[in-house]
C-alpha cells in the first residue's frame, strides 16, 4: 500500500491520482480558468484530486452496497466510497 492507495488496484492507484493531478493542472492552466479561481479554491480542487479515491476498494458503490460491505452499512448505502474517501483522508 502506498499511503492509501493500493497498487494491486489496477486503476484506483498512485499513477491514477498523479495522471488526475496533471490533468486538473493542465486544465488550470491551458484551459484558462485559473483567473476565475482564488488561490484558496486552487487548493480546495488539488486536494480534492488527492483524495477523490483514497482507499479505493476496486468496487462500485452498487457492488459495495449489493454485497452489505461494512462501507455501505456504515454510511448506510448513501454515496458510500465518496464518504469513505473523505472520511479515510482526513
Amino acid at each position: 500500500m502506498s499511503q492509501g492507495y493500493f497498487k494491486e488496484n489496477p486503476f484506483h492507484n498512485v499513477v491514477h491520482i498523479l495522471d488526475s493531478l496533471q490533468g486538473l493542472h493542465f486544465m488550470i492552466k491551458s484551459g484558462n480558468i485559473k483567473k476565475y479561481l482564488k488561490r484558496q479554491d486552487q487548493l480546495a480542487v488539488f486536494t480534492g484530486c488527492l483524495m477523490h479515491d483514497f482507499e479505493h476498494p476496486g468496487y462500485s458503490n452498487q457492488f459495495v452496497i449489493r454485497t452489505k460491505h461494512p462501507l455501505a452499512i456504515r454510511y448506510s448505502d448513501q454515496s458510500v466510497l465518496e464518504n469513505h474517501h473523505l472520511a479515510a483522508a482526513f
